[in-house]
């Protein structure tokens, strides 16, 4: 990846990190698990609130947005789901202030279990080696 393309990923990630609020599906919808849909108006900068699908949502939204293709990657880590989002080999994890690799994520116990298609509506497909 071009130099500029991966200083602007890094951009956006640390952008959305800094702009969003952790807050479990419960607390937020009174409900174990739900997914919801980022508002068309959304963009880079906007505050916004969720659990680990919302950032990866909102985060395909903003690199959409920007040009650049991306999917949803359904993951574990100590036996717990966890959603993130891969655009050409990088991950953006709510988990981490600074965009990651999947070999960085992998050291720190994460498995990986289904990948989404680039567009939304595409299937997901489990990983069997990713």
């Amino acid at each position: 990846m071009e130099e500029a393309k991966l200083k602007l990923l890094k951009d956006l990630h640390r952008m959305m990190f800094k702009e969003f609020d952790y807050e479990t599906d419960m607390e937020k919808y009174g409900h174990e698990e739900y997914w919801d849909i980022i508002p068309e108006e959304f963009k880079a900068g906007d505050k916004f609130s969720g659990d680990c699908e919302n950032f990866a949502l909102a985060c395909r939204k903003v690199v959409r947005g920007a040009g650049f293709e991306s999917r949803l990657i359904f993951c574990t880590l100590k036996g717990q789901g966890h959603c993130v989002l891969e655009v050409d080999g990088y991950i953006f994890d709510n988990r981490f202030e600074t965009l990651s690799t999947k070999n960085f994520l992998e050291k720190k116990g994460y498995k990986w279990i289904a990948i989404s298609g680039f567009k939304a509506g595409d299937k997901w497909h489990k990983l069997e080696d990713f």
